[in-house]
């Protein structure tokens, strides 16, 4: 098995909601080409034709991540937890045991049930579940 170091990744998020991943360093320079446009217009930009108006935004993995979950309806509790817009937040202020299934987790024995394949994440219903 090899390892190869990739460079970090930026997305060009288009209105459609199509994703473009290009390098940093790209996605950097394409940031200093487009501040210095004062109306809409297409560019090209490694072998891509891109609309300017069509641009959301661009972003790195975490903080697309975070406007996913917004544009959702989601948010993030002042403990850094996301809830749906339904939710209130009920999150303890430390978090010591929890339960999942019924049956009851500390911090160290879920990190060991996870990687013992004890527990798994559904994330269509957006909850833990204990593997039978």
């Amino acid at each position: 098995m090899s390892r190869e170091l990739t460079n970090l990744q930026m997305c060009i998020l288009m209105r459609n909601g199509m994703q473009i991943w290009i390098d940093k360093e790209k996605a950097l320079k394409l940031q200093d080409i487009l501040q210095g446009i004062d109306n809409n217009k297409f560019i090209r930009y490694e072998n891509i034709t891109i609309n300017t108006a069509d641009i959301t935004g661009i972003f790195t993995p975490l903080d697309l991540d975070d406007f996913i979950k917004i544009k959702r309806g989601n948010w993030k509790c002042k403990r850094g937890n996301w809830h749906t817009k339904e939710q209130d937040c009920d999150c303890p202020e430390d978090i010591k045991t929890f339960i999942i299934d019924g049956k009851e987790f500390t911090k160290d024995n879920f990190n060991l049930a996870v990687r013992n394949k004890e527990v798994d994440y559904d994330s269509k219903n957006d909850k833990w579940f204990v593997c039978k």
